[in-house]
């Protein structure tokens, strides 16, 4: 059928050998000659094209070092196997990826100032050999720009800095088992927006730091399960305001009914105690 569906479409198509079955020859050079088949083929080649030239410009640049560096320095230092780098370890790392000179100014800068922001200030010493390493030599303008990241609350120096370290903990713990679950280990890092609304979603939001101040969206069976042992915070919450909405609506309706002074004043008591 497929060879009269071609023979159709080209009626100059030879498809048969010369005992007159259809041959697999035959079958490839029609498919080869149909004009939908050149402009396929037309559009796939360019997009080969490009994505060699994409390629080849990832190279040149050492754009994929320069991701992985990048990755490892955003993710509290674990790198794509899941270990975590020493200081030490991480800015061996930067000068020997910033000497190669196919890495330019503007990457350079890039990667000093996200050790800078990432890794909560650096170490003079360690930033006059990130500087010396480099090659092309970073500007005065660029090293005066990352040094100005402190006038956004970015910590330049590591002499007065302070860590929580049951964050760290948890951060780094985050990272390792982000290294072995992604697909891409040069896209690995996830922020911090991303991580909470997947937990929200999932129902995995700490009850004492994200509090319901009305009733929780309907949950499946699972996700029910899951959260049962945390939710009892969040439905008190819930359970109180509805307690109080329902004794104010109450009290308005009995005094709609015009009850006597002395009900009155024994309502408005309890509304003066409900409202304080």
């Amino acid at each position: 059928h497929f060879a009269d569906d071609i023979q159709v479409m080209d009626p100059r198509a030879r498809l048969k050998d010369d005992k007159g079955e259809v041959s697999v020859e035959g079958l490839i050079n029609a498919v080869h000659a149909l004009p939908e088949f050149g402009e396929l083929k037309e559009k796939h080649l360019n997009h080969l094209n490009i994505s060699a030239q994409c390629m080849q410009k990832l190279q040149n640049l050492s754009l994929l070092e320069c991701a992985n560096v990048e990755q490892t320095l955003v993710n509290s230092g674990v790198d794509k196997d899941g270990k975590k780098l020493s200081t030490s370890a991480l800015t061996l790392e930067l000068m020997n990826l910033v000497k190669n000179p196919d890495v330019g100014v503007e990457e350079t800068a890039r990667l000093l100032s996200l050790y800078v922001i990432t890794q909560n200030g650096i170490r003079e010493d360690d930033r006059r050999r990130i500087l010396a390493a480099a090659n092309p030599p970073l500007p005065l303008k660029s090293q005066n720009a990352i040094i100005n990241l402190s006038f956004l609350g970015v910590p330049i120096g590591k002499e007065n800095t302070k860590v929580d370290k049951a964050l760290e903990k948890k951060m780094i713990e985050d990272a390792k088992l982000l290294a072995t679950e992604c697909r891409f280990s040069d896209s690995r890092y996830k922020s911090l927006i991303s991580r909470l609304v997947e937990d929200m979603i999932n129902h995995r939001l700490p009850n004492d730091k994200y509090r319901y101040i009305i009733d929780p969206p309907p949950m499946s069976s699972f996700h029910s399960k899951l959260a049962d042992s945390a939710s009892s915070l969040r439905k008190d919450t819930a359970s109180s305001l509805r307690n109080e909405n329902s004794s104010m609506r109450s009290v308005v309706s009995l005094r709609s009914r015009g009850l006597g002074a002395k009900n009155s004043g024994s309502l408005n008591g309890k509304m003066n105690k409900i409202g304080s």
